[in-house]
């Protein structure tokens, strides 16, 4: 049976197999190890769990259970397998749902006999899921929603096993943070493994199931001391089809996490921080208990409704941690380790402050505790967190400003910039100007903006831009001539009429199509291999006066004048 463990104090593995169809390949896990001191801060703080959704995936089924943003990572999960039931117990937590019972579906899945999710006590929900003959594979994360099981029903798991994994190479390299344990696998088949966190204690220990050591020395992989904070790694085979990795950590449990790659499967092991003295274990206390006094609170009125200041010494506000614990139409905020100590010696209260809001209070809870209270009319407000110089900042939103947010129009704007290289439209394959993209035939534009900035001044110097033609006879460079796609092509078309041979100029070109291939014969009696259109320059409507000299190696002189404007008859004409 598969078991993943997972917890906040320890390692989380947990692997995400892409489609065929995914841009890339790679492991996604989640990280569920917290720094010691993080755990004792939020251990003694229940989180609510306000929704449960069963939403379909390519595998399975995966189950979320909603909390505030932020609170799914400090939920710390132990599960166990007993027979054919996958079981999960999240302490710390409540199942709060607006119906008050507990969350039960059966058959969500072929596999899956039963979903149940309820609160076992006071402070512990338990997560339930029965599989029809085995227990299902359960894969762990977090995301902003809340903690997302990952269900693979046993059908669907004993599809997937189809053969034994052979690991032919244990790497173990340092990196910045630890050190790394590679397990090399034939190309694409790392991703086929599926490790079982079975770590207790200073141990993090994985098995991983179809898959077999074979390393060339025929001896497990052993290695003593490879890090700091880690006494030992191994990897062996614990029975005929299982490799057993083994993370020894000298004072406490390694933080791990897992990836795959073209080598293979990657441990990516962090070694835990050193143990506090005995001083700074006190200090650490002592700062942690610390009570941040709440000199004054100000209600001011904002642009979309108000705002509630705890104003308190400076450099204080960042010390507060807020506990969302809103319900109904109330918003309710707690933040422990903060004493109200007004002036007036009152608790502040104000009424009606803003349509929509009928009440905000702002009160003592208990001797260390501060609870603030905004009590919505119909529904519960919008409320965002911030903290200043000044002290913590609550900003509420009014019902009139949420709805005139949501009604007003968005006009987006896109301001881009033309590539110089890039040539939208062309004649030469149709005789008419039609987008490159729609033309099913092959077609290469070589831009003025290419002649220019290669300084090009001959056509054959130009066509070395466009791939399948090359030069053929030109007698010494006095004509010009072309190999497309191994026919010689001797006619070249201007404007898409036929022009004679000789060595042609780029001072007049606004740009040079090829057409490949046989439907060059849209132009008469022509080779299959294609033809060279030279698209001239068109007539301005402004006046346009443009003179260059060139001097070069081996007596190299030329010069171009491009005058444009407007005659007598005010008709368009060019001088090149």
């Amino acid at each position: 049976m598969v078991n993943k463990l997972r917890s906040l104090a320890m390692a989380t593995i947990a692997l995400c197999l892409l489609s065929q169809s995914a841009w890339a390949e790679e492991r996604i896990f989640v990280r569920q190890t917290q720094p010691q001191n993080q755990q004792q801060r939020t251990s003694d703080r229940v989180i609510s769990i306000t929704g449960v959704q069963l939403n379909p995936t390519e595998t399975g089924l995966e189950i979320a259970l909603q909390t505030a943003i932020g609170e799914a990572e400090q939920l710390q999960i132990s599960n166990r397998t007993q027979e054919n039931t996958y079981i999960a117990e999240i302490p710390n937590a409540q199942l709060q749902l607006p119906s008050g019972k507990p969350f039960r579906q059966e058959n969500p899945i072929k596999g899956i006999r039963e979903i149940l999710i309820a609160n076992s006590d006071r402070n512990t929900i338990r997560v339930s899921v029965l599989g029809e003959t085995t227990a299902p594979q359960v894969e762990l994360f977090d995301s902003d929603e809340g903690l997302i099981f990952a269900l693979t029903p046993p059908l669907q798991r004993e599809a997937q096993r189809s053969q034994i994994i052979s690991v032919t190479g244990v790497q173990l390299n340092p990196t910045e943070t630890g050190i790394e344990l590679i397990l090399q696998t034939p190309s694409g088949v790392a991703e086929q493994l599926q490790p079982n966190n079975l770590s207790s204690g200073n141990n993090f220990i994985v098995n991983i199931p179809n898959a077999q050591l074979q390393l060339p020395s025929r001896k497990p992989f052993r290695q003593e001391n490879p890090t700091r904070g880690i006494s030992e790694i191994s990897a062996t085979n614990f029975d005929a089809n299982t490799i057993r990795v083994m993370a020894i950590g000298e004072t406490a449990l390694p933080q791990v996490e897992l990836f795959d790659s073209n080598e293979g499967l990657i441990f990516g092991f962090t070694p835990p921080p050193p143990s506090l003295s005995p001083l700074q274990r006190g200090t650490q206390r002592s700062q942690e208990g610390q009570i941040v006094t709440i000199d004054r609170v100000q209600l001011n009125p904002t642009e979309t409704g108000f705002e509630i200041v705890l104003l308190t010494p400076t450099g204080d506000a960042q010390n507060l941690r807020v506990v969302n614990i809103s319900e109904g139409n109330n918003f309710i905020a707690e933040i422990p380790n903060a004493q109200i100590n007004l002036p007036n010696t009152q608790p502040f209260r104000r009424e009606n402050p803003i349509e929509g809001v009928s009440e905000v209070t702002v009160i003592n809870q208990n001797e260390n505790t501060v609870r603030v209270l905004v009590i919505g009319e119909d529904k519960q407000p919008t409320v965002e967190l911030f903290d200043s110089e000044e002290g913590l900042i609550f900003s509420a939103q009014s019902e009139a400003s949420e709805s005139a947010q949501g009604e007003e129009d968005i006009e987006l704007v896109v301001t881009g910039e033309q590539d110089g290289y890039r040539v939208p439209d062309t004649s030469t394959a149709t005789r008419t100007d039609t987008p490159i993209r729609d033309i099913p035939q092959s077609i290469q534009v070589i831009p003025r903006q290419v002649l220019e900035d290669q300084k090009t001044t001959r056509l054959r110097e130009a066509l070395r831009n466009v791939s399948g033609v090359s030069e053929a006879f030109n007698f010494g460079g006095t004509t010009d001539s072309f190999i497309i796609r191994g026919f010689a092509q001797f006619n070249t078309l201007r404007d898409g009429f036929r022009i004679g041979q000789g060595g042609r100029e780029t001072a007049n070109l606004e740009r040079i199509e090829v057409l490949k291939g046989p439907a060059s014969v849209l132009y008469g009696n022509l080779e299959p291999g294609g033809v060279v259109n030279l698209v001239t320059k068109k007539p301005l409507s402004e006046p346009y006066y443009f003179a260059e000299f060139q001097a070069g190696n081996y007596d190299s002189y030329r010069g171009s004048l491009d005058f444009q404007g407007r005659s007598i008859q005010k008709k368009m004409h060019s001088i090149d």
